[in-house]
This record gives structure tokens, C-alpha cells and sequence, in this order.
């Protein structure tokens, strides 16, 4: 097995699966879609799908997919300049074939067309034009699967991106999320990782892919996938769920519906899109601009409100599935060289274990080797610490006595 990459691992429970949790983000009422199930009964980690790791491995040895190689070598230059698109009034209903590119944008904006690799460009600038943050990524997203990796201008090539870090890249199996890097893999079940690694430290570069895929229209950007925020289409008018209420470190407190409208151009394709404020959440309004090739998705698309511009461009986008059957969709090898030597990290919601050649060590239990049951020890740890406290207060009584009794001798005298 490929745990044996890790001389020593700790596998961890996520904080958050050791507690009750209410619904993230939501308060009182439930806004439609918020709603999460009952979590469902613990399952250790023995239960993990061992046979995943192998497929990765498999996959990466016979490269049966190649995601993403040759983007380092993209030029921001080289993509041509944009037309920007007149707006014009009217309604247009998506439905029909007759606007085939419109019904590709509001398929777009809620996960509905495969995007085999995106690169994308965001610049976060002041009204007077002073820039405040610049980010580059590059992603790749399909049902209920995708990656993201956050990149950067290369030092001796500034027009060149290279990966950001120690080429961390985060994604989703059909099964796991994960993130891996040049010293760490962390794996969790989708259904246990909530406040893991892969949830939290993955949250950033998740929340940028939600950003591009959403084309600037508002939604919630914290839900773990797209599909759990859609964006509901009437012709040109769209519905939404916004947090409208939110506490001093930006945590979501109350969600609220909201509704706004695209404005389309001549083109017949969206050029604009505004939408109203809802309690905390302010109203803005997007542009959009195309390259004349354009399948239906925006090559740029510049949102304002509160005061800064938020400009993305997809550098470049490419549209399409891979064939990700053999490795249950995205996995760390199609991403990374396992040869190196990692620490593997894999979060359950159970207890705390550690992988040492080969075989797990539950926390405060015997060694035992994968597949077999752990042996509980706790009723054995739990009269340890009864032992070890009543020999605390036994000597602590003692030494009350005797310095009672010398107190006393001193006072007869």
C-alpha cells in the first residue's frame, strides 16, 4: 500500500465531527437548499475505500489522463483583447435553440458545463485605479469532481505562471476531498471532512474556482460544492440565496433570497447583470466582455461594489470532460510525482490513529494491522489515570499530616 510513503503518520478526526453542529451559516429559518442532512453513523477509517490510493497510483503510472501541463507556459499577451457588448432591453428565454450561447452561460454559472482546465486572471483595484490584490489559478471542474491550484507570475518570466508554494494543489474525488503537496497529503470522506485540512486550508482556492464558475453573479461562496448554492434562471432573471447577515469575522449568520436580472447585448449574449442589497449584503452590478470564439462564457467579467472592482479573466478556458472513470474522478496523482517521501494524513471522524510501517496505532491502543478491529483501551486508561490521581492525593494527604503534626509539636513547646 501507498502508506508506506509515510515513515510516521498522524491520522486525525476533524474538530468539528467531535461536536453536535448546526447547519453552517444559516440561522432561524432555513432558506431553500440550505438545509443539510442528519450526519450520517461514524465510520472509522478502516472503513476508508483502501483500493482508492492504489487506483491513484495506478493511474498515475500509466498517465492515463494529463490535466493541466502545459498552462505554465501561457502567456497573459497572447490572449486577444475583448469586444465589450452594448447592452440592449428586452427578454430572451434560454430555452429555446435560438439562443443556444445564452443557455451555456446560465448552465455555466451553476456547474452544469464540464470545464476541462481554466486559467484565470483576478485584479481587485480601487475606483481612483490602485490595486489592492491580484490572484492567479487555474482549475478544473466536472460532476460532483474538481482541482484547483493557485499559481503565480514567475520570477525571471513574469509572464509565465508557475505553481504558488510547494506546488499545493486541492481537489475533490467522487468520494474524498484532498489536498497534496511536496512534503504532505491530506485525504478526508466527503461526508466526515467538514473542519478537516483539506475542508479549511482548502477553503481559499475552492472559494476562487466558485468565483470564476459564478461569473460574477452573487451567491453563497461558502457551501461545499456549487450545486449546494444554485442560481435559479427565469428568461434573463435569476434567484438566488445570499448570507444577508454575517458576525465580525464574516462567519454567515442568516441567509436571504435574493433576485436580479441580465441585461443582454447585441451579440444576443449577457453584457450586464444588477442585483439588488439584502440586509448586510450589498447590491453590485458585472459586465461582461467576449473573444469572438466564445462558446458562451465571458473571456472577461468585472463586478463592482463596495467600493473595489474585482476584474477576472480567464486567461484561458477549455470546455470538455476528461476521462476520469479509472481514478474516481481527481486524485493527487494526477497531479503530483509520489515518489517523494510525504506525510499522509487521513481524517476520520472517529479517534486519533498513527501509521507506522504499515500498521495503524490507535490513540492510547495496541498496534494492530490494517484491516482488523482496533482494541479498545480506554476502560484501561481510564483506571490508569484513577491510579495515578489516588497516588497523588495519597501522598498530598501524607504530607498534610506530617506538616500538621510538626506545626502542633512546635506549639507545645
Amino acid at each position: 500500500m501507498s502508506f508506506l510513503l509515510a515513515p510516521t503518520t498522524l491520522l486525525r478526526r476533524p474538530e468539528s465531527a467531535r461536536q453536535p453542529q448546526q447547519v453552517r451559516g444559516t440561522a432561524g429559518k432555513q432558506p431553500r437548499n440550505s438545509a443539510a442532512p442528519a450526519p450520517p453513523k461514524c465510520r472509522r477509517f478502516l472503513d476508508w475505500d483502501r483500493n482508492w490510493w492504489d487506483r491513484c497510483r495506478q493511474a498515475s503510472a500509466g498517465a492515463a489522463v494529463v490535466v493541466g501541463v502545459a498552462i505554465f507556459g501561457t502567456t497573459l499577451a497572447q490572449s486577444p483583447t475583448p469586444a465589450p457588448s452594448t447592452p440592449r432591453t428586452g427578454q430572451v428565454s434560454a430555452s429555446g435553440t435560438a439562443n443556444a450561447k445564452l443557455a451555456v452561460f446560465q448552465d455555466f454559472v451553476n456547474g452544469d458545463v464540464p470545464v476541462k482546465e481554466a486559467v484565470v486572471y483576478r485584479k481587485i483595484s480601487k475606483p481612483d485605479g490602485t490595486i489592492v490584490n491580484q490572484e492567479w489559478w487555474r482549475f478544473g471542474y466536472q460532476e460532483n469532481t474538481w482541482y484547483a491550484q493557485r499559481l503565480q507570475p514567475a520570477t525571471n518570466n513574469p509572464p509565465n505562471l508557475v505553481p504558488l508554494w510547494d506546488h499545493e494543489v486541492c481537489g475533490a474525488s467522487f468520494t474524498h476531498l484532498w489536498i497534496i503537496d511536496d512534503r504532505n497529503i491530506h485525504v478526508a470522506a466527503k461526508q466526515f471532512a467538514a473542519g478537516s485540512i483539506p475542508d479549511s486550508h482548502g477553503g481559499f482556492p475552492r472559494n476562487l474556482m466558485f468565483c470564476a464558475l459564478s461569473l460574477g453573479l452573487p451567491r453563497r461562496l461558502d457551501q461545499p460544492t456549487i450545486r449546494d448554492a444554485p442560481i435559479e434562471w427565469d428568461g434573463l432573471e435569476f434567484r438566488t440565496v445570499v448570507g444577508s447577515k454575517r458576525d465580525p469575522r464574516g462567519a454567515v449568520l442568516a441567509s436571504s433570497l435574493l433576485e436580479g436580472k441580465l441585461a443582454l447585448g447585441e451579440n444576443g449574449l449577457p453584457a450586464s447583470a444588477e442585483y439588488p442589497s439584502v440586509g448586510q449584503f450589498p447590491g453590485g452590478s458585472v459586465t461582461y466582455e467576449y473573444r469572438p470564439e466564445t462558446q458562451g462564457v465571458p473571456a472577461i467579467f468585472t463586478h463592482k461594489g463596495l467600493g473595489r472592482e474585482y476584474r477576472y479573466e480567464f486567461v484561458s478556458l477549455e470546455l470538455g470532460t476528461n476521462d476520469l472513470t479509472q481514478t474516481e474522478g481527481y486524485v493527487p496523482s494526477l497531479f503530483a510525482d509520489l515518489r517523494l517521501d510525504r506525510h499522509i494524513t487521513v481524517w476520520t471522524n472517529d479517534k486519533d490513529y498513527s501509521l507506522i510501517h504499515g500498521k495503524l496505532d490507535p490513540a492510547f491502543g495496541a498496534r494492530h494491522i490494517v484491516g482488523e478491529h482496533p482494541k479498545r483501551s480506554g476502560p484501561m486508561v481510564l483506571i490508569s489515570l484513577a491510579a495515578a490521581s489516588a497516588t497523588i492525593l495519597a501522598l498530598w494527604y501524607r504530607r498534610s499530616e506530617k506538616e500538621k503534626q510538626t506545626k502542633e509539636q512546635k506549639h507545645e513547646v
